[in-house]
């Protein structure tokens, strides 16, 4: 299992991706982070994607974009340390999905860009 999840503080999850993703690897840990948030009663969350460890990222837009998208509780994606084509597909996905899709060289600023997404969706979506 390339795709390690844990919860961060309420709201905020962070998935520790190691080596090379799979679609099916991303699709099966959205469902699990989706189960976690509403098992933790997060009504909304921001999920910091930390990618200093991946070295292959699938590049299946339409099955992204849904699988973003089906999470109706997710405020917002964080690509942390993404890659150059990590990068390319966060910026697509940031125009194709009804979701918020950013970037961050460190955990801390993933972490107080979490932060600001949360508050923004909150006030938002109220």
């Amino acid at each position: 299992m390339p795709i390690n999840i844990e919860r961060l503080e309420p709201g905020i999850f962070r998935a520790e991706c190691i080596g090379q993703l799979t679609i099916e690897d991303i699709l099966a840990r959205m469902r699990e982070i989706t189960a976690l948030a509403e098992k933790s009663g997060d009504a909304n969350w921001v999920l910091l994607a930390d990618l200093t460890q991946s070295n292959k990222i699938p590049f299946d837009m339409k099955t992204l974009t849904n699988s973003a998208n089906a999470a109706k509780s997710a405020a917002g994606y964080i690509f942390v340390n993404a890659p150059y084509v990590g990068q390319v597909i966060g910026n697509m996905l940031d125009k194709l999905s009804a979701k918020k899709f950013s970037f961050a060289d460190s955990m801390e600023d993933g972490l107080a860009q979490a932060h600001g997404i949360l508050a923004e969706f909150v006030s938002t979506n109220q």
